[in-house]
């Protein structure tokens, strides 16, 4: 059995997305409009942004998470800046689109 201190980050990020779910007004539409994109066209700007993410910045490594080229996955990103209007560059911001894309890929979200 897992004690608290061992699940007590997943209980924060289930709460932020809890609130996340309550109030939309709180998301980023962006990201909201990349996720629907990545639905509806069957493009990976979601994985390619949370990969990069995940990996701290580090390409080489994230492209190879997900099996492109390194170039390919820049074009992603700065495609994803682009049409999404995410400001990747801005911390804070980065922030707010991991926990929105990890929320999104959680298992029976909507």
């Amino acid at each position: 059995m897992k004690a608290v201190a061992d699940v007590r980050h997943r209980i924060l990020l289930d709460r932020v997305g809890d609130e996340l779910e309550r109030d939309p007004w709180l998301r980023l539409s962006g990201v909201d409009e990349l996720v629907a994109h990545d639905a509806e066209q069957g493009t990976g700007y979601g994985a390619s942004v949370i990969a990069w993410l995940d990996e701290l910045g580090d390409i080489a490594t994230a492209a190879r998470r997900l099996r492109v080229h390194p170039n390919t996955l820049r074009h992603r990103l700065r495609r994803a800046r682009e049409l999404f209007a995410l400001d990747l560059d801005d911390p804070d911001v980065r922030l707010a689109v991991w926990l929105e894309l990890r929320r999104s890929a959680r298992p029976g979200h909507p």
